[in-house]
């Protein structure tokens, strides 16, 4: 398809504009999961040892040095029969707070070894970044937990 006069400067300029609009929601895009990424992490620290039967706890820390002022909320699951989640929500206010000055907050997540067996434990942590206008930041993290089987 050939354009001539003006037709053919318009069809360049439809997709110029058209290219760099693109261009632009992928830069933004890209940014906005960087931007998560930075504003809140999750870490994870398992028991030492699960045996079935027992009920113990998981340690999660969150860094949310950016998201201080703004709620949090933590929400952890399991997939799988092993493991039983005894609380399914945390807010800010249920953390301690591991280094004050590093915004990193930990929580205690009770959980309970139905069996012996494999489970996925997830937690996923929700807080805000605000400037100009807030907008929402999520994390999300998992680990493998293994119960063995009590012996007598």
């Amino acid at each position: 398809m050939k354009f001539h006069g003006i037709a053919s400067v318009l069809a360049k300029r439809s997709l110029l504009v058209s290219g760099l609009t693109f261009a632009c929601a992928i830069v933004a895009i890209r940014h906005e999961a960087h931007a998560d990424a930075d504003d809140l992490t999750v870490r994870i620290i398992p028991p030492e040892r699960l045996t079935a039967g027992d009920h113990t706890e998981v340690v999660v820390e969150v860094s949310a040095r950016a998201t201080q002022a703004q709620p949090l909320i933590l929400t952890p699951t399991s997939e799988g029969d092993a493991i039983e989640v005894v609380r399914g929500r945390f807010l800010r206010s249920d953390a301690t707070v591991a280094l004050p000055d590093d915004g990193m907050l930990r929580f205690r997540v009770p959980i309970v070894a139905q069996s012996s067996g494999t489970s996925v434990f997830r937690v996923r942590v929700t807080s805000y970044v605000c400037t100009t206008r807030c907008r929402a930041v999520d994390a999300d993290s998992f680990v493998v937990l293994r119960a063995i089987p009590r012996t007598p």
